[in-house]
């Protein structure tokens, strides 16, 4: 048998592989579907997101968007007999599926320079069916819709680098931020930063001004049209929560879970409101620092006293425990940037994440197909495949042939990467509960699709050199 037969067997090998995995996640993915398309989670968001949907009253923690489309599929639910979770799955499932077919074929077609309708349809059913992917697509939480949403304005970001604005893909990049900054709040911040330091490398950069000029126009009417709404639809302090400005969120990045260890060290005025067991107990569990502790504090001395409290508290913690607050936030960023990664982990409760809670709801229906369906994808992505395409990617840019594309295919997915960066960033830095998968979705879809651009390159690569054109 001759090398150049050897070559082909090994790629034919490799590709069946591939293939064969990919379709074996399909499958747990689809029966997950069937049998739990009758089942809503039962997240504690998901209720207040109901009655959000009756009253329509919302407070500075939620939007309108998702209980408006709630809304209208319970009054579906009312006219045609069918429950209101199928519309709201189907539509989820749907739009999260169109979205990241859009992605996928924009990469295959603009950067890895080839466009097979199958493949796309096929590799975006594998993204569509990675465990957490599905899973959030069938509960009722705004999740899923700000993953689908996110994913094209990165998309549409990616494109503006290699391609000229046109209306359409301008209308594309609005509607979508739209959706985006209407589903999660906190993205008008985050989000927008981003883009900001975006277009101004573009205009450093880039000779074409109008194009980014025009990214940060639509931007700006996004993020002003949705402070608008949010101004009208938006009652602050509604249903009386503690409202998470700064102090609070020193009080639970820096003081949680630090509180007891410290308590020797507060001023005698906090310990005249603040009993050790209220430090203990605050220390029990990060839902005490919102639902117990700040309103028992705010109730005894005022909000504007209990916030002084609470910036007085993580100075003396800061002071005394500065190193393990830093280590925690480093923690809690690698956990939520890697997640994908840690998913063998996450299950094994070797690491501090909402894992429990989740793998809880989602295996309500059926235990046994959940938890292999999740140990597929995690110890055959996280061990396999993705260790797998680290080394077909530096034998890729080892070779002279493949090396440029290799590349161009990291750098058309470093946006992505950055975007996902801020969001853990934003997570870390200002929550000190523990890792949650809901936030880094987008985590699952990048680090699962970067393999597959690799193994794309390097069955190019080996053809190449099945053919003789390789160096």
């Amino acid at each position: 048998m001759g090398d150049k037969m050897k070559i082909k067997i090994f790629n034919q090998v490799i590709n069946i592989a591939v293939i064969s995995f990919m379709a074996v996640q399909i499958i747990f993915g689809l029966i997950w579907m069937i049998q739990n398309v009758n089942s809503v989670p039962g997240f504690g968001d998901t209720p207040e997101y109901i009655k959000l949907s009756e009253s329509m009253k919302v407070d500075e923690y939620r939007t309108i968007f998702y209980p408006f489309l709630l809304k209208c599929s319970i009054a579906l639910e009312h006219r045609l007999g069918i429950a209101y979770h199928y519309f709201m799955y189907a539509g989820q499932t749907v739009l999260c599926y169109v979205c990241i077919l859009y992605m996928v074929h924009f990469l295959f077609k603009h950067i890895l320079k080839e466009s097979k309708l199958f493949k796309e349809v096929y590799v975006s059913l594998y993204l569509l069916t990675i465990p957490m992917i599905t899973f959030h697509n069938l509960t009722i939480l705004p999740d899923s819709l700000a993953l689908s949403a996110l994913l094209v304005v990165i998309t549409q970001l990616v494109k503006f680098i290699t391609e000229s604005v046109n209306i359409k893909d301008s209308v594309i990049f609005f509607l979508a931020i739209m959706l985006e900054l209407m589903i999660r709040a906190d993205r008008i911040y985050s989000l927008s930063i981003v883009v900001l330091i975006y277009c101004v490398v573009g205009l450093i950069k880039s000779k074409d001004w109008k194009k980014y000029l025009t990214v940060i126009l639509l931007t700006f009417f996004a993020v002003v049209l949705n402070l608008g709404i949010n101004s009208v639809t938006q009652k602050k302090g509604y249903y009386g929560r503690v409202e998470t400005n700064l102090p609070f969120v020193l009080l639970d990045r820096v003081v949680f879970p630090h509180m007891t260890e410290n308590y020797e060290y507060f001023s005698d005025e906090i310990k005249a409101n603040v009993t050790i067991e209220d430090a203990q107990l605050f220390d029990s569990h990060n839902n005490h620092v919102m639902y117990s502790f700040a309103p028992m504090l705010e109730s005894k001395v005022g909000k504007e006293k209990a916030s002084e409290m609470y910036v007085e508290m993580a100075k003396v913690v800061w002071k005394n425990d500065k190193s393990k607050v830093i280590s925690e936030i480093f923690y809690k960023f690698r956990l939520m940037f890697f997640m994908p990664i840690y998913g063998d982990l996450c299950m094994k409760g070797k690491v501090w994440t909402n894992f429990g809670w989740l793998y809880y709801n989602f295996s309500q229906v059926n235990e046994k197909l959940t938890r292999n369906y999740i140990k597929f994808y995690d110890i055959g992505f996280a061990y396999i495949v993705l260790g797998l395409s680290v080394l077909l990617t530096i034998l890729g840019i080892a070779f002279k042939n493949s090396r440029q594309q290799i590349l161009h295919w990291l750098k058309a997915l470093a946006l992505y990467f950055i975007i996902l960066f801020v969001i853990v960033l934003w997570f870390a830095v200002g929550d000190g509960d523990g890792a949650n998968h809901r936030y880094v979705l987008l985590g699952y879809i990048i680090f699962t699709i970067l393999p597959v651009g690799v193994f794309s390159e390097f069955n190019r690569l080996i053809n190449d050199k099945n053919g003789g054109n390789a160096e």
